[in-house]
């Protein structure tokens, strides 16, 4: 999924240039899908590295992964984002 969506931001780029950016509701919503992504990345590779333990209430980066989850529906994840800038070009 990640791949996917760098994939489809860069396309975006590339097919709109500069102009994309020119914005700063764009460049904010390119920013949030960074950031998105990485966050995302981050809490998968810490659940994997602790493996179950790392999903129980016991070990704070089940809550950082849940915390991320829960930002992701409040404000939108990377996908949410992508479609927005979509919709506005």
């Amino acid at each position: 999924r990640k791949k996917v969506l760098m994939s489809g931001l860069v396309l975006f780029v590339i097919a709109n240039g500069a102009a994309a950016f020119a914005t700063g509701s764009t460049q904010l919503l390119v920013a949030r899908i960074a950031a998105g992504a990485a966050a995302d990345c981050a809490a998968r590779a810490a659940v994997q590295v602790h493996g179950a333990m790392g999903m129980t209430d016991e070990c704070r980066v089940g809550h950082y992964a849940k915390r991320l989850l829960v930002i992701g529906q409040l404000f939108g994840d990377s996908t949410w984002h992508l479609k927005r800038i979509a919709q506005i070009e």
